[in-house]
């Protein structure tokens, strides 16, 4: 590719590529075609801000890792959630028990949320790259 046609789409990626890889990223775009620029283009990606709120809001149903395509880690979120929800509410078991496992709940819930934003970026890369080289 151009110069200039490999500023313009990197400007237009900005957002979505973690910033740690742009410069491998701009050298791999050297010798592709200009058709593969389209191609790049047309690919769908998802926000990373859009999943970070997803993830304040909605990452007790693990809504941000079904929004950035991570389906086994919504599902365990899920899971997690309606474990730490019984375990809480539906047991006799010690207060301490209770407050630990919700504190494991809350812990996971944060690094989660912390790493929502990352791990999209990191799937729109490799659902980039996955149209460059195939």
């Amino acid at each position: 590719m151009k110069d200039e046609t490999i500023n313009k789409l990197l400007y237009e990626l900005d957002d979505i590529i973690p910033p740690k890889r742009i410069s491998a990223f701009r050298a791999e775009l050297v010798p592709l075609s200009e058709d593969t620029y389209n191609k790049i283009m047309a690919v769908k990606t998802s926000n990373a801000f859009v999943a970070l709120l997803l993830g304040f809001f909605l990452g007790f149903l693990g809504i941000n890792r079904f929004y950035i395509k991570q389906y086994i880690l919504g599902a365990l979120k899920v899971a997690l959630t309606a474990l730490t929800v019984v375990v809480f509410t539906l047991t006799q078991l010690d207060p301490v028990i209770k407050f630990c496992t919700l504190f494991f709940y809350a812990v996971v819930y944060c690094l989660d949320f912390g790493f929502s934003f990352t791990s999209c970026r990191y799937v729109n890369l490799k659902a980039i790259k996955k149209v460059m080289y195939n």
